[in-house]
């Protein structure tokens, strides 16, 4: 009969080996258990926020037009020359690739680049609207040219291709028209580390 002897070096790489495989299968437990909603990958899920490309990943309404390289930068410029309800000048977008009722961060600047129109109170109101529901107002007064004003949100979609909308009108009795500026539109799933 023979006996198999092994020397200590092999036992040692042996219960190494053994300790190898034990952390990599708890790492692999471990990341199946995650699944994934707890993956986040921040992808901007607008399209041509900076309005650099061509406007059609935009629907614009009469009275808005895409400018590139102006004064303040690339943006969309909505000429809101009409009081009240009388006529709305917005920009929209279906979006695509949205995980519904998960938190995103939505980004955006707004200015004026004309208030020649706006004195004793006339002001534009803008409305941004996430599939039709109110996420965000402003009313813009007489400000500097060109200054942007910019904002961070949370919005929580309800649907995969929501519609982003920004909406504006003239507002006040004195109001004579004014040009609204939007730029740097951005949406991305927010991550949050455990």
């Amino acid at each position: 009969m023979s006996s198999v002897r092994s020397s200590p070096s092999s036992i040692v790489f042996i219960m190494v080996q053994l300790k190898f495989l034990t952390v990599t299968l708890a790492a692999i437990i471990v990341a199946c258990q995650a699944g994934p909603c707890n993956v986040c990958n921040p992808v901007n899920v607008i399209q041509d926020g900076n309005f650099e490309g061509s406007s059609n990943s935009w629907t614009l309404d009469s009275g808005v037009t895409i400018v590139h390289n102006g004064p303040g930068g690339n943006y969309a410029s909505l000429d809101v020359s009409q009081l009240g309800d009388i006529v709305q000048y917005g920009i929209s977008q279906q979006l695509s690739g949205v995980i519904p009722n998960q938190p995103y961060w939505l980004r955006y600047n707004y200015g004026l680049s004309d208030e020649s129109g706006l004195y004793d109170g006339g002001v534009v109101k803008m409305v941004v609207s996430l599939d039709g529901v109110q996420i965000g107002a402003a009313n813009i007064g007489i400000r500097v040219p060109y200054q942007y004003i910019h904002v961070d949100s949370t919005v929580t979609p309800t649907t995969a291709n929501p519609v982003l909308s920004f909406v504006c009108s003239g507002n006040g009795d004195n109001y004579g028209g004014a040009t609204v500026i939007i730029s740097s539109i951005g949406m991305q799933r927010e991550c949050f580390s455990n």
